[in-house]
């Protein structure tokens, strides 16, 4: 409604609302929807069964969220409690802003060693062909005290969206060993032994 329109109120209070989040998401190759049908946020979620033969293959233990848009792995390795897959319309927690993104948290327990590893500057790398944007947290889980968040992973959800379904299974698989190996990175360069 406000686009129809070429007042220049209109369009700076669009821009507002924009910077908000409050916008209509265009998201590519009929995945419009995919935030607010059922049966099309059930077709995303099947593409998580690359992800799940692979961490259950690690051991890790894997659900699918209600909603089907975000996947649960826990219990990699004793200080990964949780690494938690998502997409969201938007998110407030990291620097994208008004786009719609591919996520993942890593959870620790509080009282793990390796949880000083975690505590990074911002900073990007390439997964495949996404740049993700790495956010150092220390929230406390809202769901349970003994846990806290320690990282969050985004990158925009259009270029993954904008590949045939065929590939998009591929691409999710790909972002969360990207995001496993990541933090399993950290945590062997800060836990091996100093060389003098």
């Amino acid at each position: 409604m406000l686009q129809q329109r070429e007042h220049r109120l209109t369009h700076d209070f669009g821009g507002y609302m924009r910077s908000l989040g409050m916008y209509p998401l265009e998201l590519p190759n009929g995945w419009g929807p995919l935030f607010e049908s059922k049966e099309t946020a059930e077709v995303f979620g099947d593409q998580f069964h690359s992800v799940r033969a692979y961490f259950l293959a690690k051991g890790g233990r894997c659900a699918h969220d209600a909603s089907r848009l975000g996947f649960q792995i826990g219990r990699l390795t004793h200080w990964l409690h949780l690494l938690y897959l998502f997409v969201e319309p938007v998110t407030s927690s990291s620097p994208r802003m008004g786009q719609a993104v591919l996520g993942a948290r890593i959870y620790a327990p509080k009282d793990a060693h390796e949880i000083n590893v975690f505590r990074i500057p911002p900073t990007n790398f390439k997964c495949g062909d996404l740049d993700v944007l790495v956010h150092s947290h220390e929230r406390v889980a809202k769901w349970n005290k003994g846990l806290c968040l320690v990282l969050e992973y985004t990158t925009p959800l259009d270029p993954v969206l904008l590949r045939p379904v065929s590939e998009t299974a591929d691409t999710l698989l790909e972002f969360s060993k990207g995001v496993f190996e990541h933090c399993q990175a950290l945590v062997n360069k800060n836990s091996a032994p100093n060389q003098t």
